[in-house]
Order: structure tokens, then C-alpha cells, then sequence
């Protein structure tokens, strides 16, 4: 059994939606690490769009700490395209 990831297909650009959703909740890079357990280089190589297909159970973490939703996530990163 893999890993399940939020792979960044075309048109999606996760890293970028969860950037711009944790501006848009007042969340620093530096409370999401502290509240998912991620570290800061990771974090900032994610919300870079550095990292292209994330485990699914990290951004479900990281939407838990802004208080959204991974689908909210996922329709925003949709938007942004990829």
C-alpha cells in the first residue's frame, strides 16, 4: 500500500492555496509548522509550489490549522492552475 498524495495535476497548484488561505486566515508559515509538526524548511518549499505532490494526511493538517477544509484547499488550488 503507497502513500497517498495530493499530487499537483494540471491546473492545480496546491502550495499557492495553501500560501494564500493561510494569509487569508492571519496563520504565519511559523504557526502552521508548530501546529501540524512540520518543519519550516518544508514548509516553505511547500507554500513555494516546491513540492509537488504532498501526502495527502500533511495537507489535511495543515487545512485543520487554518480551519478549512482540503477540498477548499484543493477547489483554490484548482483556480490558480498549475
Amino acid at each position: 500500500m503507497g502513500t497517498r498524495t495530493a499530487k499537483r495535476g494540471h491546473g492545480m497548484d496546491i502550495g499557492r492555496a495553501i500560501r494564500d488561505k493561510a494569509r487569508e486566515a492571519g496563520v504565519t508559515q511559523a504557526e502552521l509548522c508548530r501546529a501540524t509538526g512540520l518543519s519550516d524548511g518544508y514548509m516553505s518549499m511547500l507554500m513555494n509550489s516546491k513540492i509537488d505532490d504532498p501526502q495527502v494526511k500533511k495537507v489535511h493538517a495543515i487545512a485543520h490549522a487554518m480551519g478549512c477544509t482540503v477540498d477548499e484547499l484543493i477547489a483554490l488550488a484548482e483556480r490558480y492552475g498549475g
